[in-house]
């Protein structure tokens, strides 16, 4: 037997979040309703249809900060909008919400539409819930414009009783799960239970009371073993604590590691026969993550993979 998901997380709308001036045609002055330049330099055009714009000098960072918008802790939204550069060059734009920043590099001089998914974190706050568009050590001017939010629902792979989203694979009596961050879905999976932790393009930005749990159900399965790697691509300081749980028993520490590189363990015999393993990544640091200037935290983990024998 062999179901896999390769295909991408697949999503359907359900209803748009109401960006406020989402397409920047309204304002007085120098500065369209609804948004604020933070640092950097830019600027509204409010004339054919209206657009905002940074620029960068190659080694600053500067952006269009939204006012808040209702995202709801754990929910998931796919975000769009149109961006184009004139003669820039290096570093990268930076977009979406601000827990869940997507550098895109520098676009292409025409207009160009871009699409991404996120999960809103489950202890988001609304000092956190904005929209950010600017531009990180690019030299030239990025312009951002139809900016549009809508909260979506994650179409999966069925098979009987099984169900497999992105990043997961059942074969030859094992099960795998390398975490899709890397894919359209961002910090978003099918096993992701639980995100209290920001993320940045293609890896999660740990801080203190930071914490990512994953688990794992394989339809009727049960898993007679199991093994689970992390990598941390980023480190700075603090250790990077992983737990596991069985069938909802308490937590269990399986490893560390407070260093770049990986840690890959295999779980304790006691942890099975079980329905459901949980992997719980949490951060013991003092260290907090600072939101705005993409504040690269105390580590960051750029890979997570579960494999278990069926």
């Amino acid at each position: 037997m062999k179901l896999c998901c390769l295909l991408g997380l697949f999503s359907v709308a359900v209803w748009a979040i109401e960006v406020p001036n989402g397409t920047f045609e309204k304002g007085q002055g120098e500065q369209p309703d609804g948004w604020q330049l933070v640092d950097g330099s830019g600027g509204w055009r409010s004339r054919l249809g209206g657009h905002v714009f940074v620029r960068g000098d190659g080694n600053d960072m500067g952006y269009w900060r939204s006012s808040s918008l209702p995202f709801e802790p754990g929910k998931l939204y796919r975000v769009s909008f149109r961006a184009r550069s004139a003669d820039a060059g290096g570093g990268t734009a930076v977009t979406g919400p601000v827990f869940c920043n997507m550098d895109i590099g520098v676009p292409p001089t025409e207009w160009r539409r871009y699409r991404g998914v996120f999960l809103a974190p489950h202890n988001l706050s609304a000092e956190s819930s904005w929209l950010r568009f600017g531009q990180w050590h690019a030299s030239g001017e990025i312009a951002f414009d139809d900016v549009v939010v809508e909260e979506v629902q994650a179409i999966h792979a069925r098979q009987d009783a099984l169900v497999l989203g992105d990043g997961e694979d059942v074969s030859g009596g094992s099960y795998t799960f390398r975490a899709p961050l890397n894919s359209d879905g961002r910090n978003s999976s099918r096993p992701l239970a639980l995100a209290a932790c920001n993320f940045n393009s293609n890896r999660w930005t740990f801080g203190a009371n930071s914490e990512v749990i994953y688990a794992h159900q394989v339809g009727d399965h049960t898993q007679v073993s199991g093994e689970v790697e992390v990598t941390v691509g980023y480190y700075s300081g603090g250790q990077l604590i992983v737990e596991a749980s069985a069938d909802g028993k308490p937590w269990q520490a399986i490893g560390l590691l407070g260093e770049k590189g990986t840690v890959t363990q295999a779980l304790p015999e006691g942890f099975f026969p079980a329905k459901e393993i949980r992997i719980r990544l949490r951060a013991e640091t003092k260290q907090k993550v600072g939101a705005a200037q993409s504040d690269p935290g105390s580590f960051q983990v750029h890979g997570f993979r579960y494999q278990a024998t069926l």
